[in-house]
């Protein structure tokens, strides 16, 4: 049954997760359904390095013979095993159709694969006939197509145990008050902010009332990364902008010897109301989309392809990938913009203020 493809967990899917061995012996891995085209499909688990996912082939599923093999339960093997070890390390799962490889977290397929799937894979807990909770064992649920039945292949895989992804990122920021982080006002410098332009609220969130042109920026660099964020309006603008736009942003990939001013070298993800997602090039930064680059210039706008935003008044989430010179926006939970081979790779992160009012929160950041 067609469905769709979003991100939202469904029934008791699992948040995502890589995996890891539960206990002694191989981990299972064993097809039980296929309803996709014919052809060999290779399958197995992955881990991460630095270049992107290594794949561990398990095996691969037959194509028809004297009988169909791909609209059917239980699925012949036709070259490998069913079992593999992949030892004390965490890992995910992969297929690879003709077209292209589907992985377990969604990162690597919105990097590697943007016009396919996303979220191309739901995981499921196994319960025997009674309800009962099978020990470490899952299903696995693969959409290699675009219609959400997560049907296309299906293995139920045991002696594993999920490791949450969002245990591997780190907090940026405290909420308490602004460590790891500098501000710089374009009219008072480096960290001289008497107005308060930048403060901390008792719930946690970081306020930015945006009277004055600057941005805070943190003291570490990151090569390759997922940064999320989530972000709302203020009421407030001021001059010289209070008759426009509400407008901030995300600059990363800020080299470490870039001097402050108004604006670094760097890639930005725009946040302004109608426009999240963009990519701005600043100071002559260069990215390709489409297999178009943008000229060079002290400021070159690249325009979203969808809009996602919330009305004002309400969270939206932005998430920024930067990965050995691929570049992505997501807003709650949609790619909005993709970029690649920028010419910056790897930096410094900062948040500007731009004559509007702010509120940020849960400033998150995965290293890849």
């Amino acid at each position: 049954m067609a469905n769709h493809l979003r991100p939202e967990l469904q029934g008791e899917e699992l948040a995502p997760s890589l995996f890891k061995k539960a206990g002694p012996g191989a981990v299972e891995m064993i097809p039980v359904a296929r309803y996709s085209p014919d052809f060999a499909l290779n399958f197995g688990y992955y881990n991460a390095s630095k270049s992107g996912p290594i794949q561990h082939q398990v095996g691969i599923l037959a194509t028809a013979d004297t009988f169909p093999e791909h609209q059917i339960l239980f699925p012949k093997v036709a070259t490998g095993k069913t079992v593999f070890d992949p030892g004390e390390d965490n890992f995910g799962f992969y297929t690879i159709s003709p077209s292209h490889s589907v992985y377990s977290e969604d990162i690597w397929n919105v990097l590697f694969y943007p016009t396919h799937a996303t979220h191309a894979v739901r995981t499921y807990p196994v319960s025997d006939k009674n309800g009962v909770a099978l020990e470490n064992t899952y299903l696995v649920c693969i959409e290699e197509a675009a219609n959400g039945d997560y049907n296309d292949y299906v293995f139920l895989v045991k002696n594993i145990k999920p490791v949450s992804i969002r245990d591997e990122f780190i907090s940026l920021f405290n909420g308490k008050d602004l460590s790891g982080w500098y501000t710089w006002l374009e009219d008072k410098g480096r960290n001289n902010d008497p107005d308060g332009i930048f403060t901390v609220q008792e719930d946690g969130t970081l306020h930015d009332i945006g009277k004055d042109l600057g941005y805070i920026m943190t003291e570490e660099s990151f090569e390759n990364f997922h940064f999320s964020l989530e972000f709302k309006w203020g009421e407030r603008k001021w001059p010289p902008r209070d008759n426009n736009k509400r407008d901030s942003g995300i600059c990363y990939n800020v080299p470490a010897d870039a001097a402050d001013g108004i604006w670094p070298i760097s890639v930005e993800c725009q946040i302004q109301e109608g426009d999240v997602g963009d990519f701005w090039l600043l100071g002559n930064s260069t990215i390709q989309v489409d297999g178009k680059q943008n000229p060079p210039a002290a400021h070159s706008q690249i325009q979203k392809k969808k809009d996602a935003e919330k009305p004002n008044g309400e969270w939206n989430t932005v998430e920024v990938i930067s990965f050995n010179g691929k570049c992505v926006h997501i807003v709650n939970g949609v790619v909005v913009n993709y970029g690649e081979n920028s010419s910056l790779i790897g930096g410094k992160i900062l948040l500007q203020s731009e004559y509007a009012e702010l509120y940020y929160r849960n400033m998150i950041l995965r290293n890849l």
